[in-house]
This record gives C-alpha cells, structure tokens and sequence, in this order.
C-alpha cells in the first residue's frame, strides 16, 4: 500500500495540480520487485515481508513549500495464474493474433476491448487451453482452475435446469446455501426459478438462446474457479441482472485473490469490475497492436484522448484492404 502525504495549505491551485500529477506518476512506477530496487529515492528500510520507500525530496518541485512524503510497503508478489508469452492463432491464411505476451495475476480483473473480429475470443479460449496457439506458448499454475463463458453453451438440451445446476443434492441443501440462492436471485428469478414454465424442472431444449445464457452462466457461477474468462457475459440481461453481476463479481473474491478477464461492449460495466484493460487499437499500418492499461475504461479513455487525441475515441467506420491480384 502506498500514500502521499503533503501539507500543501500554502500552494497556488497549479502547483497543487502539479504536486497530484507526480503523486499519481509515482503511485504508477513505484519500485514492483520483491528485493526493492531504487527508484525516485532511497530504500531505507527492508522488512521481511516487503520494502519501504521514503521520496522525501517531492516538495522540492512546488518551491520547497510543500513538506511530502510518499511511504509504500510492498507485499509479496500476487500468485502468477496464466502467462502468454509472444502467441500468436491464425484460421487458414487469416493471423488474428500475433506476437501477445500478458500475464494474469491473482487479484486481476481484466477487461478486454476492441472492435469485433480482433481475435478477443480468440485470446479467451487460448487461456482456456480449448484451443492452441500456432505460435509462442501458454502456460498455467499447475493448480489453477478456470472456467470459460463462451459464446455459445455447453447444456445439455436433453436434461433439466435442475440436472444442470442442482445434480444430485437434495431440495433443502442447495436451496439453504446462500450462494446458491444469491445466484438464482440474481439471474433465473430467485428460487423458484418463476421465470421458466416448470421451474427448476423445466427441460433445457426448448429454452430460448437468451434463458440458456442465464443458465450457462450461473452453472459456471455456482462453481469455485480461480479463474473466471468471460465473453460478453451482460448479452440477455436486463439492468436488473448487469447489476448484479457487476456486484457479484466485486466482492466474489478478495481483492488479491481470484481472477477475472472479461470481454464486453458495455461500459458501465467494466468501469465497475475492471483493475486493467486490455484494448485492441490496431490500425492498417500497425494491425496487430494492443494497449494495456491500468485502470477501469473511463480512466483508459481519458489515457486515449491524451495519447491519441480526440479523434481516436471516436467510432469509425469497420474498413477492408481492396483486394489484388498477383
């Protein structure tokens, strides 16, 4: 955890907004490794657990009449969960990913954006292991356990919502299990499950793409993965349901334990959930760039327009490279 403290009573209003400016830059590149190595300032003290940094030089940059400090001790390094190192996937001629490298930490909640067709879901289901990369490598904790929300389901349409959420538990035991009725609450219309003709015993076949989502996404819910790989989980639910889901995955796990990657267009969403953002902003001359980010997407935008300008937040019209001829 890291703090800044000033006494800055006697600042002009653009010397306080410079002093927050360095305060937010040092918060971002404070000192990440284990054994402390100096940046801005001098180590002066090591514990066994972490580092304190003291940058007592700061109100130097305001006429020396701001006495500042920033303390930060660093706590051990988060659980590695998933590495992706120089991947790249193509379908017959076509790349859609090439040369990403990102690791996935315990504590991360990681919100994918981008135009649809750059190889987001792609990307998920290469963290999932459903398919291989043609390039680089994947690898994974020997012990996580990770669940993948596609974009199509896995149900079964020949059995019932209860064979697929409940199986062989008795009435009275997951009806008593508040996670369990927290999750039907949230998404099939609580217990009874009123929003289907037959309940918890309704035949998944004749259920709607719509009610299946639901029902795929609180199976996965209902498990206790790790790691949790989303794509487009707000599809079918009403405000009622993002909601919940927002708040659901805000506090399923501790804030350092747990992690979620999750691709979405919605972005009240996201700026609920998501420490990070991993953003596809690829254009013809540099098409397979990505941008990582550390924030939620209101913060990313505003990084954006400062990077990019205006212009680059935009929509824009999907184009095409005209084809030739050999």
């Amino acid at each position: 955890m890291c703090a800044l403290r000033a006494a800055v009573g006697g600042l002009h209003g653009a010397e306080q907004l410079l002093l927050e400016q360095v305060r937010v830059l040092l918060v971002q590149q404070l000192v990440g490794a284990a054994e402390g190595r100096e940046r801005h300032g001098e180590i002066v003290d090591r514990g066994g657990d972490g580092v304190e940094q003291v940058l007592p030089r700061l109100g130097d940059v305001v006429g020396h009449r701001a006495q500042t400090s920033v303390v930060c001790r660093m706590s051990a390094p988060a659980r590695n969960l998933v590495n992706l190192k120089a991947v790249g996937k193509g379908y017959g001629s076509r790349s859609v990913l090439s040369d990403i490298t990102l690791g996935i930490a315990a504590g991360d909640r990681i919100g994918v954006v981008g135009r649809n067709g750059d190889g987001k879901s792609t990307l998920l289901r290469l963290i999932a292991g459903v398919e291989e990369p043609d390039t680089g490598l994947v690898t994974r904790s020997g012990d996580v356990a990770l669940s993948l929300l596609g974009q199509g389901d896995d149900l079964d349409p020949a059995r019932t919502i209860r064979e697929e959420l409940v199986g062989d538990r008795a009435d009275h035991e997951w009806a008593g299990d508040a996670v369990f009725r927290g999750v039907l609450d949230g998404l099939l219309g609580g217990v009874g499950l009123d929003r289907f003709p037959d309940g918890i015993d309704t035949p998944i076949g004749p259920l709607s793409g719509g009610e299946r989502r639901r029902i795929a996404l609180a199976r996965l819910l209902l498990g206790s993965p790790e790691l949790l790989l989303l794509d487009e989980p707000t599809n079918h639910l009403d405000v009622e349901g993002v909601d919940w889901l927002a708040r659901h995955l805000r506090g399923r796990w501790p804030a350092d334990r747990g992690g979620l990657v999750v691709i979405t267009h919605d972005r009240w969403f996201l700026d609920r959930i998501a420490t990070h953002i991993l953003a596809y902003e690829g254009t013809d001359e540099h098409p397979d760039k990505w941008y990582w980010f550390e924030g939620n997407f209101e913060a990313y935008e505003k990084n954006k327009v400062e990077r990019l300008g205006e212009e680059a937040t935009r929509p824009h019209r999907v184009t095409y490279r005209k084809l030739t001829r050999d």
